[in-house]
């Protein structure tokens, strides 16, 4: 349903009341109503954010202008030509502006035969005509435009994100979608968006792009001894320093938030999520980064990638993010060994009769995951730990290495999904790195090798140390 559409639909009752719509309005020029508080009257603005931004209420025929001021308060707005007023209640504006002609998602306002314009400068006053001025496109909070102005996105068109930056409306009724123009008629229309996560949009009358929305999380699982906690803040701080990574990360751990901002005060905490998960021994404690994909924090967020602390940073990772957002394999892991071999499920896989190695499939580390989103693994995810904890309920030992996170996953998508072992494969290696392999500025290390980190601390804090240069860490390792 169209805009337009929904807003005709303002006119019904629900059990007796007036369906509210409320929308942004949006200027032939490319800007937003706002409210001057200097000025004490409307005006329009490119800056979508705008904390003065204004919220057209529509109750049948009529339209309420309001904002929300610096202490929170609604405030709505009377408009005139000999200045405005604002009042506490929108039950105080006893003769409303009339909204009329709403066609195709536009709107205009009327009071006395007098319309809402906005002009150039972006000073906005009434006027007794009914022109090009004095319309209004209605943006909802979730109507497409809105939804690509709050967003970066990877473009499949383009190979590249589009930074959030670089989508704003402009003249004619028009967004720049990061230097591709397109007509909000067309988005409206035209654009197919599954989810919030992606859409198809169509520009220049014919040419076809589907974009991601990139939001991307990375996240750690952090339990037990305090050297645990020193790698995970070598890690993110190795990534930090070297990923070209702006986005946030998730902390899964049985430690209190303040330690684990504490850890991380290099970070805003807008960064920093935290997952409390509660562990009794290290079965538990690896069935931890696969139960992330039912938690509500990580729903919004793509691509993601789960990564081992005993992994360190020294290149940008961007590429490899938008990799694993493209691709369309359930999961993108590093390879590393024989899916006949015990450490990638070959004990299972031996014992089930409906399970097999097909030549020349490759079992993969879990020390490095990557998947498009949430929802994509989450079945997978939830089997894999399910088949950990049946085990054990079933007599297995919980200190067998077999219920162990790798083995279960390389048996599970072998047998039944998908994975990918090449995408990330030149972003990922191993220590030490083998015969002749240059891994300077190749992406993440990872000091695989052994469960827990005491065998290895030493030469991760040492190679860490080499990639940070100075070595400084600030005194909190």
């Amino acid at each position: 349903m169209t805009l337009a559409a929904r807003a005709y639909t303002c006119a019904l009752h629900e059990k007796g009341r007036v369906v509210e719509q409320m929308y942004k309005c949006i200027s032939t020029h490319g800007g937003v109503l706002y409210f001057s508080e200097n000025e004490q009257s409307l005006r329009s603005t490119h800056d979508i954010n705008h904390p003065h931004v204004v919220t057209v209420t529509i109750e049948g025929n009529k339209a309420y202008l309001s904002y929300v001021n610096d202490f929170g308060e609604t405030l709505y707005v009377m408009p005139s030509n000999f200045g405005s007023a604002v009042y506490g209640s929108k039950e105080l504006i006893a003769d409303a502006f009339r909204i009329i002609k709403i066609s195709d998602s536009y709107a205009y306002f009327e009071k006395n035969r007098f319309y809402l314009s906005s002009n150039p400068d972006g000073s906005v006053d009434l006027k007794i005509y009914m022109e090009v001025y004095e319309k209004f496109f209605l943006a909802s909070d979730t109507c497409l435009p809105l939804r690509l102005l709050q967003d970066n996105w990877f473009s499949m068109d383009r190979d590249r994100i589009i930074d959030r930056s670089e989508i704003k409306f402009i003249s004619g009724f028009r967004l720049d979608f990061g230097g591709v123009v397109i007509n909000l008629d067309s988005l409206e229309s035209f654009a197919y968006a599954h989810a919030d996560n992606e859409c198809t949009i169509i520009y220049d009358g014919f040419k076809i792009d589907r974009i991601y929305r990139y939001r991307p999380l990375i996240y750690l699982s952090s339990f037990g001894r305090e050297q645990s906690f020193t790698l995970l803040n070598m890690c993110i701080r190795s990534i930090e320093e070297h990923g070209d990574y702006s986005g946030d990360y998730l902390i899964v751990t049985n430690k209190s938030e303040d330690y684990i901002y504490r850890l991380l005060d290099f970070l805003p905490q807008s960064r920093v999520k935290i997952a409390a998960m509660p562990v009794i021994d290290e079965a538990d404690m690896v069935c931890a980064r696969f139960k992330v994909a039912t938690l509500p924090v990580t729903q919004s967020y793509q691509p993601i990638l789960y990564t081992d602390t005993d992994v360190i940073c020294n290149s940008s990772i961007q590429e490899m993010l938008t990799a694993i957002l493209r691709g369309d394999e359930k999961i993108y892991v590093k390879a590393e060994g024989d899916l006949s071999l015990d450490p990638y499920g070959g004990y299972l896989t031996s014992r089930d009769d409906n399970a097999h190695v097909v030549p020349p499939k490759i079992g993969f580390s879990t020390g490095v995951i990557g998947f498009k989103n949430a929802t994509i693994v989450a079945q997978d995810f939830s089997s894999i730990v399910n088949c950990i904890y049946s085990q054990i309920q079933a007599g297995t030992d919980r200190h067998s290495h077999q219920i162990y996170d790798q083995p279960v996953a390389n048996y599970y998508y072998n047998k039944l999904s998908t994975y990918n072992v090449d995408a990330i494969d030149r972003f990922v290696h191993g220590w030490p790195p083998i015969e002749n392999e240059h891994i300077t500025g190749k992406g993440l290390i990872h000091f695989c090798g052994g469960v827990g980190p005491m065998h290895k601390i030493d030469r991760i804090k040492s190679y860490f140390g080499h990639v940070m240069m100075s070595g400084d860490t600030g005194g909190r390792l």
